[in-house]
């Protein structure tokens, strides 16, 4: 992820919050590859340090201490998909994430707001088109998109309840009595 954003950066030399993004991103030290880890983290160097969806600055310092100014906000909502890529990921102030709610499509002020700053992200490649298109969109879901968002949720809980199945099988009697870090150490020696 380091690569990927320092990558992003060499396409922007002349971006306001450069300096001070790659002296953050110098200060996570041999820790870096693991901090990026969290999405929270690499969304916030990856939107240059402000908020989706107000281009306000955001503290890094008080985002690393998990401080309850900022969200991770689901672009589709979990209530209707349960996407947690990064393509359905934002990093935001939490205020405007909470008035936002589970609103779909984002709000016009919002969009009229940000479109620029979007569009200059998607041509920098630091959102995917997908993103894009999910913070653009300017209508509500159809009837046929949510029927497909819960038969997509059905299919999945199916396959997962067939895996579950699956492994109490292979694993039999051997369950019985033991707790849950047992169960994981188990599956973990048989590689699954």
């Amino acid at each position: 992820r380091k690569d990927q954003i320092l990558d992003l950066y060499k396409n922007c030399e002349k971006h306001p919050n450069l300096p001070r993004l790659r002296s953050e991103l110098e200060s996570l030290g041999e820790d870096v590859d693991r901090i990026l880890q969290s999405d929270r983290i690499f969304l916030y160097f990856m939107q240059f340090g402000i908020c989706a969806y107000s281009k306000k600055d955001i503290t890094f310092e008080k985002l690393r201490k998990h401080d309850k100014v900022y969200d991770m906000d689901h672009i589709w909502a979990q209530c209707y998909i349960k996407d947690d890529s990064l393509s359905n990921k934002v990093l935001c102030y939490r205020e405007i994430n909470e008035s936002k709610g589970e609103k779909y499509p984002v709000e016009p002020e919002i969009q009229k707001r940000m479109m620029t700053t979007w569009l200059e992200w998607k041509d920098l490649k630091a959102i995917d088109n997908e993103k894009f298109d999910r913070l653009t969109r300017t209508v509500p879901f159809s009837e046929d998109e949510k029927f497909g968002f819960i038969n997509r949720q059905l299919v999945e809980t199916a396959q997962s309840a067939k895996l579950i199945a699956e492994l109490s099988t292979d694993l039999g009697e051997a369950m019985v009595g033991i707790n849950e870090q047992e169960i994981e150490l188990l599956m973990a020696e048989r590689g699954k």
